[in-house]
């Protein structure tokens, strides 16, 4: 089968959502399906809903040599008009990789709303659905009120096929050393290192260290602030900025959390 994989920017962003996608890609070229991944560029909100009215867009989607036409969901705010076009063209099946949505996030009330408009216009757009978890679809069935096509696929599991058992685990974490933790995520405020870091402060009775390890940069105002919260609340010591790391550190940082 020959599969269309639309996204932003590139597939090798350093996200669990970007990773999922590739994940999907390697699973389907196994099992000798052609993945052809097509992008569109990186840019604000507002510029994004303009693309439902671009003829280039329109012509790339619609000249693709495809039997199916994946979407990930974080593209919503470029398709949701111009799928009905594309459908039009194509006639092609258009499924959505959904892992979180936008309206979901914490926004003001206004761009909430503006939010979930968009986005009930894009699922209502497509054919079935790839979820993360049951949550994110019940969230997408609240979304359009009423029940959906689609299945829930699971993030895989231990990526990184670590030696350490379940039991050394659960035997570390039960030993007076310095509770080791680590946050792994781009830090923006849907991930929760707001509310971890509430919760470490509230902990007198054991020794703890935080190594947060995800992209600064996403939302700069946001990591600003966790930083400034960290500082103010006298753990920076107990709290580092790793910032990405590549998959070997990553891995022996994993292995030494408790």
């Amino acid at each position: 089968m020959r599969v269309g994989l639309l996204i932003y920017g590139s597939l090798d962003t350093l996200s669990g959502g970007y990773l999922y996608d590739r994940q999907l890609v390697n699973f389907l070229e196994t099992k000798g399906d052609k993945v052809e991944v097509v992008t569109i560029p990186w840019r604000n909100y507002a510029q994004h809903l303009l693309d439902n009215f671009s003829g280039t867009i329109l012509s790339m989607l619609a000249e693709l040599e495809v039997d199916i036409l994946i979407q990930d969901e974080l593209n919503h705010p470029s398709l949701f008009y111009l799928n009905r076009k594309l459908k039009q063209k194509t006639g092609n099946p258009l499924v959505s990789i959904v892992h979180h949505l936008r309206s979901r996030e914490e926004y003001p009330e206004w761009q909430r709303s503006l939010y979930a408009s968009v986005e009930k216009r894009y699922l209502q757009s497509v054919d079935g659905f790839i979820f993360n978890s049951e949550s994110t679809r019940k969230d997408v069935e609240d979304s359009i009120k009423g029940l959906i096509d689609g299945v829930v696929a699971y993030p895989a599991g231990n990526r990184f096929q670590q030696s350490i058992s379940q039991e050394m685990i659960q035997e570390r974490a039960q030993q007076d050393n310095a509770l080791q933790i680590i946050f792994l995520g781009n830090v923006i405020p849907r991930k929760g290192l707001d509310t971890l870091l509430a919760a470490l402060r509230n902990i007198a009775d054991k020794e703890w260290f935080l190594s947060v390890v995800g992209n600064l940069d996403h939302d700069a105002r946001y990591a600003q602030r966790i930083m400034q919260v960290v500082k103010s609340s006298g753990i920076s010591e107990k709290v580092i900025f790793y910032g990405p790391l590549v998959r070997k550190i990553l891995k022996k940082s994993c292995a030494r959390a408790t």
